[in-house]
Formats: structure tokens, C-alpha cells, sequence
């Protein structure tokens, strides 16, 4: 399985790519360095963390919605020590995938 893992780095390389070839292919003679890209997708990660922290849902188009899940604390059966166990309560970050990416 790890090796079908796409890496940090191989994402950023192939964006800075496809940004590149789209902005040739628009005329745009600026180019992207990895440097940006990693500024830009760790912007994202910024704000999806600081909206999803306030428990707002965030849309970013072409990748899918964000939301964060209140889990209430409960019991559960633990087959291993055959007892009920106490689970906290948890916050989960829920995503569901735009369609772009949903039907490949």
C-alpha cells in the first residue's frame, strides 16, 4: 500500500506542473515555483482549520465540503477484553468529496 502513497512533495510538484501549463497555455508567462504552491495549499490548510474550528462548514470548489461532527461520549463493547469500555465524547472533521473527484 505505501507504495501507491502520493506524498506532500508529489502533490506540490504536480500542481506547480499543472498551473504551469495552464497559465502557457492561457499566455500567462509567469511561473510557479514549489515555494508558492506549499505557501498556498498551507494557506488552506490554515483557514480550513481556523473555519473548522469555529464549527463552520467550508465548500472549496472542485475538492469538496468540510465539516466538523460532534461525537457524543458512549458505552462500547470490547471484544478483546469482553466488557464495555467508556468512549469520550469526540470532534471529527467530516469531508465529502466534490464530484470532480467523487466520479474518476
Amino acid at each position: 500500500m505505501a507504495d501507491n502513497l502520493y506524498s506532500n512533495s508529489d502533490v506540490v510538484r504536480s500542481v506547480k506542473d499543472k498551473l504551469n501549463e495552464n497559465g502557457e497555455a492561457s499566455g500567462n508567462k509567469n511561473v510557479y515555483t514549489e515555494y508558492q504552491v506549499k505557501a498556498v495549499l498551507g494557506a488552506l490548510s490554515e483557514v480550513l482549520a481556523e473555519h473548522l474550528g469555529k464549527g463552520e462548514k467550508v465548500r472549496v470548489s472542485g475538492i469538496g465540503q468540510f465539516e466538523v461532527v460532534e461525537h457524543p461520549a458512549r458505552e462500547v463493547y470490547s471484544p478483546s477484553k469482553g466488557e464495555k469500555i467508556h468512549v469520550e465524547a469526540s470532534r471529527k472533521t467530516k469531508v465529502k468529496p466534490a464530484k470532480e473527484i467523487r466520479e474518476f
